[in-house]
């Protein structure tokens, strides 16, 4: 989640230890916290999850959980 979206919705942002996320362009884009539980409901069906607060540069949300391990 790109942390303009946490702070417009008013979400608890959670500094965590720092990483990087390796994207498909190869570059690496550092994770600046932790939005815990949040719930998101799409289409009838709720959701709660934790949201790593990501600057994506064309995004405001990505989905990467369902992605798994790549390489």
């Amino acid at each position: 989640m790109h942390p303009r979206v946490a702070n417009f919705l008013k979400l608890p942002i959670e500094t965590s230890s720092q990483f990087s996320v390796l994207v498909g362009s190869g570059h690496t884009l550092r994770c600046l916290g932790v939005v815990p539980q949040v719930s998101l409901t799409m289409q009838g069906f709720t959701l709660c999850t934790n949201f790593l607060i990501i600057d994506f540069h064309r995004s405001d949300m990505v989905w990467l959980h369902t992605l798994g391990p790549l390489g």
